[in-house]
């Protein structure tokens, strides 16, 4: 009884901190997964990181509602022309060949394709990261 007591204490402080060190192992080992995870959903784009796409869809998306004001002409067709440049340079084509048209980007089945795939890898991290990252992070940050 009296080594059984301290002994089993003893036994029991270096299983609850063996534990604890699994537990911050296995934690540092889903931070650094998540890392690439969430690299991969901008793998598609031509893109160094999400601010940037978010900045370049942003520009895109302006240049696109500026072309409808536009007549018919030849100021028109630059604009179309630079939109489809700065689209080229944000989401190549598959093809490899450059966009000339509004037209082509209906066209292109499988740059729609790659943009459903991408689509839903982001749907999918973000879930991942509701589900199992947000319950593990400190009410306070």
């Amino acid at each position: 009884m009296c080594f059984g007591v301290p002994l089993a204490l003893l036994l029991l402080n270096q299983l609850g901190s063996a534990q604890d060190e699994a537990r911050r192992t296995a934690h540092a080992r889903e931070e650094a997964s998540a890392r690439p995870r969430l690299r991969r959903p901008c793998s598609l784009f031509d893109t160094p990181d999400l601010a940037d796409l978010t900045t370049r869809v942003a520009a895109l998306q302006s240049q696109i509602t500026g072309i409808r004001g536009l007549p018919t002409g030849d100021t028109r067709d630059q604009a179309v022309a630079a939109f489809l440049s700065a689209f080229d340079g944000l989401l190549p084509s598959p093809s490899g060949r450059s966009r000339r048209s509004l037209g082509s980007l209906h066209r292109y089945s499988d740059e729609k394709m790659q943009v459903r795939e991408w689509r839903t890898r982001v749907v999918d991290q973000w879930e991942i990261l509701h589900r199992e990252v947000r319950p593990n992070l400190p009410r306070g940050g």
